[in-house]
Protein backbone atom coordinates (compact mmCIF):
# COMPACT_ATOMS: atom_id res chain seq x y z
CA UNK A 1 0.00 0.00 0.00
CA UNK A 2 2.07 2.37 -1.58
CA UNK A 3 2.58 4.70 -4.47
CA UNK A 4 6.05 4.07 -6.29
CA UNK A 5 5.50 7.11 -8.81
CA UNK A 6 8.36 7.28 -11.88
CA UNK A 7 11.00 9.30 -11.49
CA UNK A 8 12.72 10.00 -14.76
CA UNK A 9 14.47 13.28 -14.92
CA UNK A 10 16.07 13.04 -18.17
CA UNK A 11 13.98 10.38 -20.42
CA UNK A 12 10.82 12.98 -19.74
CA UNK A 13 13.33 16.18 -20.26
CA UNK A 14 11.94 17.82 -23.50
CA UNK A 15 10.28 21.13 -24.08
CA UNK A 16 6.74 19.38 -24.25
CA UNK A 17 6.86 17.83 -20.68
CA UNK A 18 8.86 21.20 -19.44
CA UNK A 19 6.00 23.52 -20.83
CA UNK A 20 3.14 20.53 -19.03
CA UNK A 21 4.77 20.88 -16.14
CA UNK A 22 4.74 24.87 -15.98
CA UNK A 23 1.11 24.92 -17.23
CA UNK A 24 0.00 22.41 -14.53
CA UNK A 25 1.86 24.90 -11.89
CA UNK A 26 4.75 23.63 -11.35
CA UNK A 27 7.56 25.28 -13.79
CA UNK A 28 10.97 23.56 -13.37
CA UNK A 29 13.73 25.76 -12.21
CA UNK A 30 16.11 27.20 -14.51
CA UNK A 31 13.71 25.14 -16.84
CA UNK A 32 16.01 22.26 -15.98
CA UNK A 33 13.88 18.20 -14.97
CA UNK A 34 16.41 17.52 -12.08
CA UNK A 35 15.79 14.47 -9.77
CA UNK A 36 14.74 17.15 -6.96
CA UNK A 37 12.27 18.45 -9.03
CA UNK A 38 10.26 15.55 -9.93
CA UNK A 39 10.30 14.28 -6.75
CA UNK A 40 9.19 17.82 -5.25
CA UNK A 41 6.49 17.49 -7.43
CA UNK A 42 5.74 14.07 -6.96
CA UNK A 43 5.29 14.18 -3.41
CA UNK A 44 3.06 17.71 -3.77
CA UNK A 45 0.85 16.02 -5.79
CA UNK A 46 0.96 12.70 -4.50
CA UNK A 47 0.90 13.26 -0.74
CA UNK A 48 -2.51 14.06 -0.54
CA UNK A 49 -3.53 10.12 -0.60
CA UNK A 50 -1.55 9.70 2.48
CA UNK A 51 0.34 6.65 1.29
CA UNK A 52 4.25 6.31 1.47
CA UNK A 53 5.96 6.97 -1.82
CA UNK A 54 8.45 5.37 -3.33
CA UNK A 55 9.61 6.69 -6.22
CA UNK A 56 11.10 4.58 -9.24
CA UNK A 57 14.77 6.36 -10.23
CA UNK A 58 15.75 6.65 -13.92
CA UNK A 59 18.05 3.67 -14.05
CA UNK A 60 20.09 4.80 -17.25
CA UNK A 61 21.34 7.88 -15.32
CA UNK A 62 24.84 8.56 -13.69
CA UNK A 63 25.73 8.21 -10.31
CA UNK A 64 25.82 11.47 -9.71
CA UNK A 65 22.34 11.72 -10.67
CA UNK A 66 21.54 9.10 -8.46
CA UNK A 67 23.14 10.16 -5.51
CA UNK A 68 21.40 13.19 -5.48
CA UNK A 69 18.13 11.70 -6.05
CA UNK A 70 19.05 9.24 -3.44
CA UNK A 71 19.62 11.95 -1.00
CA UNK A 72 16.46 14.22 -1.82
CA UNK A 73 14.30 10.93 -1.36
CA UNK A 74 15.83 10.28 1.94
CA UNK A 75 15.96 13.75 3.39
CA UNK A 76 12.21 14.05 2.35
CA UNK A 77 10.83 11.00 3.75
CA UNK A 78 10.71 8.54 1.04
CA UNK A 79 13.66 6.30 2.10
CA UNK A 80 12.48 3.34 -0.17
CA UNK A 81 13.32 3.73 -3.72
CA UNK A 82 13.45 1.41 -6.51
CA UNK A 83 15.84 1.32 -10.05
CA UNK A 84 13.81 1.92 -13.44
CA UNK A 85 16.10 -0.20 -15.85
CA UNK A 86 15.64 0.70 -19.05
CA UNK A 87 18.34 -0.57 -21.30
CA UNK A 88 21.50 -0.96 -19.15
CA UNK A 89 21.73 0.57 -16.03
CA UNK A 90 25.35 2.11 -15.56
CA UNK A 91 27.73 -0.32 -12.75
CA UNK A 92 28.60 3.07 -10.77
CA UNK A 93 24.44 3.03 -9.95
CA UNK A 94 24.28 -0.24 -8.96
CA UNK A 95 27.97 0.57 -7.14
CA UNK A 96 26.27 3.51 -5.34
CA UNK A 97 22.79 1.65 -4.26
CA UNK A 98 25.09 -1.45 -2.86
CA UNK A 99 27.11 1.42 -0.81
CA UNK A 100 24.47 2.67 0.86
CA UNK A 101 22.56 1.43 3.91
CA UNK A 102 19.74 -0.61 3.22
CA UNK A 103 16.21 1.52 3.08
CA UNK A 104 13.46 0.06 5.37
CA UNK A 105 15.44 0.12 8.76
CA UNK A 106 13.39 0.83 11.95
CA UNK A 107 14.86 1.48 15.41
CA UNK A 108 12.92 1.29 18.42
CA UNK A 109 13.30 3.82 20.38
CA UNK A 110 15.19 3.14 24.22
CA UNK A 111 15.52 4.90 27.49
CA UNK A 112 18.09 7.55 27.38
CA UNK A 113 17.94 7.32 23.34
CA UNK A 114 18.60 10.87 21.21
CA UNK A 115 18.69 11.59 17.87
CA UNK A 116 21.84 12.54 18.18
CA UNK A 117 22.74 8.66 19.88
CA UNK A 118 20.64 7.20 17.42
CA UNK A 119 22.39 8.87 14.21
CA UNK A 120 25.93 7.93 16.09
CA UNK A 121 24.98 4.95 16.22
CA UNK A 122 23.38 4.31 12.33
CA UNK A 123 25.75 6.51 10.93
CA UNK A 124 23.20 8.93 9.51
CA UNK A 125 22.89 12.51 10.33
CA UNK A 126 20.30 13.41 12.88
CA UNK A 127 18.49 16.04 11.01
CA UNK A 128 17.74 13.38 7.94
CA UNK A 129 16.43 10.85 10.67
CA UNK A 130 14.07 13.58 12.25
CA UNK A 131 12.81 14.27 8.48
CA UNK A 132 12.40 11.33 7.38
CA UNK A 133 10.02 10.07 10.15
CA UNK A 134 7.89 14.12 10.25
CA UNK A 135 8.87 14.93 13.98
CA UNK A 136 7.69 17.67 14.40
CA UNK A 137 9.46 18.53 17.39
CA UNK A 138 13.32 16.45 17.21
CA UNK A 139 13.68 16.87 21.05
CA UNK A 140 11.06 14.43 22.00
CA UNK A 141 11.14 10.55 21.81
CA UNK A 142 9.05 8.38 23.48
CA UNK A 143 10.53 5.09 24.41
CA UNK A 144 9.19 2.03 22.34
CA UNK A 145 8.82 4.49 19.42
CA UNK A 146 9.80 3.43 15.79
CA UNK A 147 11.63 5.48 13.81
CA UNK A 148 12.55 4.88 10.02
CA UNK A 149 16.37 4.95 9.46
CA UNK A 150 16.89 6.47 6.33
CA UNK A 151 19.84 5.72 3.98
CA UNK A 152 22.98 6.45 5.39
Amino acid sequence: NALAPLIYWQTFDSPGTRDGYAKSGYPPPDGEMTPEFVLDVSQRVLGRYGLPLRPVGQGTSDAAHWARFLDHATANGMPEVSVWRYGVTQGDVWSLLSDRTPSGQEYTVQPGDTLGRIGRLWGVDPTRIAIANRLADPNVLSVGQVLCIPLG
